[in-house]
């Protein structure tokens, strides 16, 4: 799997800030750190590149 992964451990706040209630979980955050999707698809599935196309990306 590509692009960013993250592991906050036991430090909920991560967890708590942008929503993750279950792993693995995929979010889209723009350069400024507000959440897009907080529940994007899967980098395997094709409706991804319909979601970027969507938000101009």
């Amino acid at each position: 799997m590509t692009g960013v992964q993250l592991w906050s451990g036991q430090d909920f706040s991560f967890q708590q800030a942008y929503q993750i209630n279950a792993i693995p979980r995929f979010i889209i955050i723009d350069p400024e750190g507000k959440i897009v999707d907080a529940n994007a698809p899967r980098p395997s599935e094709p409706r991804l590149k319909d979601l970027f196309t969507s938000l101009g990306i």
